[in-house]
């Protein structure tokens, strides 16, 4: 990984290596390379207008800002993918894992190393709200387990039941519906937005709400493959010294943080 960021002289721009990477087919050879790493520059006053478009989904928004700030996807070995026309497109193909490290990212060369996170006390007699500078350097990155070429995988829960179920990538990511759904299904959503096939047949809400709790939990588990970004964190109140957890999401992200809000 090697980027400037905000305080270098230099145009802030980045090379930052993915867990997934884009999968590049190319016909002529019947070869599929595997670009496991991303140039970013910095995101512009274009963007910044992108994301400040509430008329638009936020996800969508994202989406476009990413699409906008890959400068070029390639591998060690000289394949590359330099066309803006082509890069715009390029998130879809993505790992979800491989979206957040391209958001950490994004915001390095942007906005420095540096995150502010309000995080509060969750001691009723305490309730302290106090902010937590995070080094994106220091996140950890895990590894996709197994081989990132191959997105959909099978497995045989304890049970006997046969499923195969297909790693989360942007455009799904993108194309989710998971927000419009009734507060009753999201949980069984989230899992279809995975799970392709049950025993042999597509998978349903239906088949999947059927499925016993500790089944869906081995499920659940197998998507510890896909890798991706540290989101766990834990810190200590200031005030009471109790020991708190936290956890990074999307939001946290801020492009518009100003420097006082650094300051605690």
């Amino acid at each position: 990984m090697t980027y400037t960021t905000i305080d270098d002289p230099k145009s802030s721009v980045g090379t930052f290596d993915l867990v997934g990477g884009f999968l590049l087919e190319d016909k002529e050879a019947e070869q599929t390379y595997r670009l496991n790493r991303i140039m970013l520059r910095e995101i512009s006053g274009h963007e910044e207008d992108i994301i400040a478009d509430d008329s638009v989904s936020f996800t969508e928004r994202l989406y476009q800002v990413f699409g906008r700030c890959i400068t070029q996807v390639l591998d060690n070995d000289g394949h590359v993918i330099t066309d803006p026309k082509e890069l715009i497109s390029v998130p879809d193909g993505l790992l979800f894992s491989d979206i957040m490290i391209i958001l950490k990212s994004l915001y390095q060369v942007t906005m420095g190393d540096q995150l502010v996170k309000k995080i509060d006390c969750d001691n009723p007699l305490c309730k302290n709200t106090q902010n937590e500078v995070i080094d994106l350097k220091k996140l950890e990155v895990y590894p996709v387990k197994g081989d990132p070429m191959q997105r959909v995988r099978e497995y045989v829960t304890s049970r006997g039941t046969e499923i195969t179920w297909e790693m989360l990538s942007g455009k799904t990511d993108r194309n989710s519906n998971i927000e419009d759904e009734s507060p009753k299904d999201k949980v069984t959503m989230t899992l279809l937005r995975r799970i392709r096939t049950i025993n042999g047949e597509p998978a349903t809400k239906k088949a999947l709400k059927d499925l016993p709790s500790r089944e869906r939990a081995e499920i659940r588990k197998q998507f510890d493959d896909e890798g991706g970004l540290e989101t766990t964190r834990k810190s200590r109140c200031r005030k009471c010294g109790k020991s708190l957890s936290y956890s990074l999401t999307i939001a946290d992200f801020n492009f518009f943080t100003s420097p006082e809000e650094l300051e605690d």
